[in-house]
Formats: structure tokens, C-alpha cells, sequence
């Protein structure tokens, strides 16, 4: 444990003994006085932090040089440090679902106690919840040091993240296959059978030339191809329908349901070369990552029985 010294002479360990330390150097450093009501108007709150007891507070001489100086050494320090436990709850806390933020509120929470949701940063996908479980009282009543939060920052999903980090980009033929192929589990409609044989099709049919594209009546698309390979039948005409559209169903943060996302397939097709690059664009994702942030912050009101206000806060002094 560190030594603790005040006017030179070593602190003794132990509240009681650090107390009668200090009571016994009155001759020196004067007395150990209540400086709770000093610049407190009469009728005045006191903050819901203090004792209700006088602050200790010594005033300790020391000469440097020829002139005597006088310093307010404040004790609090050491009662805290040397008492079985702290005199409030110093900590916090930070979560990242929504499961958990409502668990610790509900076990938390004093009547007190509000809940900040930032503004949605929808480009960088940053969404924050932070409840101070000690907030101040309303108009007339107590003020707070706000020393206990817990803060909910909303992560998004693998699978979200996956989708929307290659959104708007044009694959290879065999890369797209290959992609469709280890997210086919994320797709919901069409059926998984038959994005599997756009699969299969795409991975199998790579000595062609792609010619043209024709729309079907049930709104796919169906894409002409020449065999290019002698071993194929070089000159054999075929055809690959490929869907124009579909759903996925994932989370878009971890602890949130499941949220149907439309996507539409996009190709290019080079007639000189015959190569066709295909993506997909997800609809509206801006729009259904807010809403699920809404949904999300009904949710944590409605199960916690604490408001929410949309904006910040911060600590101001003494944390």
C-alpha cells in the first residue's frame, strides 16, 4: 500500500487512526473543521453525494523559507480510501445488446434514473443509448456528481456487415458464385434451391460467351450464351435464368429479430468479350437500419419504465 504523508509526518493506516492522526495535530495545522455549509445559501439542497456530517478538512502549516503558508488539505480522500467501502457507486458501464442495457437498467435503476439515445449517425452506423443511473432530481430537488452510467452501444451483425460491405460492388462470374454460395443461408426468397442452381449454373458454365439477355414473364432474367470450349461443343447455344430480385433475413444488430431486406441482382454484360459481371444493390438500408433503432428504443422504454430523450448529456466537475 502507498505512504501517505501530510506535513511531512507518515499517515498511520486505518480510518480511526488516520482520524486521531489528524485530531492530534491541532497544535500545528489547526482544527479539523465543517466546511459543508460554507457558501451555501440557508435553505439550499445539498448534494445527495455528501455526508451528512462535517467534511474533513485540515488546515496544515508548512515554512518555505522564512514564511509560513497555510494549506486546506482535504481528508475525504482518506476516508473513503481507508472505509470498508466507497461512500457512492463510481463506475461505468458500457453494453452491446439490447438484452443486456434492459437487464441492468431494471436491476439499477433509481427514480432518478434517464436514458440519452444519440442521433443516428446512419453513415457510420454508430446508435448509443447511455442511461446515468444517478441523474439529478427535477426542478427543486437534489443535484448529482453522476458517477454510475451504463451505456449501450449497438453492434451490428457479421451477416449485416458481410451484405452491405460488398452493397453496389460487380463480381466476377465465379467470385458472385462463390459469394451467393456462402451466404445462401441469409436468403429467404427465392427458395434456397434455386439460388443454389444460379450457383451451380454460374460455377459450371465458364468456358462461355455471353450474347445477350432477354426478360422473362416472371420477371427474371434470362442470359444467351455460346460454348467457347471445344470439349463443351464450341458453338452450342444455352441459357442461365438468373432472379432480378431477393430477400434477405438477417439481423442488422447483434440482440435485435431478424429484418426482411429486399436486394435487387445487377449484371453487365460485355457483348465484345462475352463476360457478364453480376452484384445486387439492398433497398433502403438508411431507412431500415433507423427504423430498427426506433423499434429497438420503444423496447427498451416500454420494458424499463425510463424515459428517453433523444440527445447527450456530460459531467460537468467533480466525477
Amino acid at each position: 500500500m502507498t505512504k501517505e504523508y501530510l506535513n511531512g509526518e507518515l499517515v498511520p493506516e486505518g480510518l480511526a487512526a488516520a482520524l486521531a492522526f489528524a485530531a492530534s495535530q491541532e497544535t500545528r495545522i489547526g482544527n479539523v473543521i465543517d466546511l459543508a455549509d460554507v457558501g451555501r445559501a440557508e435553505g439550499d439542497p445539498k448534494d445527495p453525494g455528501e455526508s451528512s456530517g462535517p467534511i474533513p478538512i485540515v488546515i496544515a502549516s508548512k515554512m518555505v523559507g522564512d514564511t509560513e503558508t497555510l494549506d486546506a488539505v482535504d481528508l475525504v480522500p482518506y476516508l473513503e480510501k481507508y472505509a470498508a467501502k466507497p461512500d457512492r457507486k463510481r463506475i461505468h458501464v458500457t453494453l452491446t445488446d439490447a438484452d443486456s442495457f434492459i437487464a441492468y437498467l431494471n436491476e439499477q435503476k433509481e427514480k432518478t434514473t434517464r436514458i440519452f439515445a444519440t442521433e443516428a449517425d446512419i453513415d457510420a452506423r454508430s446508435f448509443c443509448f447511455e442511461a446515468p443511473i444517478d441523474f439529478i432530481e427535477g426542478t427543486g430537488g437534489a443535484a448529482s456528481w453522476i458517477t454510475h452510467t451504463v451505456k449501450l452501444e449497438l453492434e451490428t451483425t457479421p451477416e449485416f456487415n458481410t451484405w452491405t460491405s460488398r452493397d453496389g460492388a460487380f463480381f466476377g462470374q465465379v467470385d458472385f458464385a462463390e459469394f451467393l454460395d456462402d451466404n445462401l443461408i441469409d436468403i429467404t426468397d427465392p427458395p434456397g434451391a434455386d439460388i443454389l442452381e444460379v450457383v451451380q449454373n454460374l460455377q459450371v458454365k465458364t468456358d462461355v460467351a455471353f450474347r445477350s439477355n432477354i426478360r422473362l414473364d416472371n420477371g427474371d432474367v434470362q442470359l444467351l450464351y455460346e460454348e467457347t470450349s471445344e470439349q463443351s461443343g464450341a458453338g452450342a447455344k444455352g441459357s442461365i435464368d438468373v432472379p432480378t430480385k431477393f430477400t434477405l433475413n438477417i439481423p442488422v444488430f447483434r440482440g435485435t429479430e431478424p429484418t426482411p431486406i429486399d436486394a435487387r441482382f445487377r449484371y453487365r454484360l460485355d457483348r465484345d468479350n462475352g463476360r457478364v459481371r453480376f452484384g445486387y444493390r439492398l433497398s433502403q438500408v438508411d431507412r431500415l437500419v433507423e427504423a430498427v433503432v426506433n423499434v429497438t428504443a420503444e423496447r427498451i422504454e416500454k420494458e424499463t419504465a425510463v424515459p428517453i430523450f433523444k440527445g447527450t448529456f456530460s459531467r460537468v466537475g467533480r466525477k
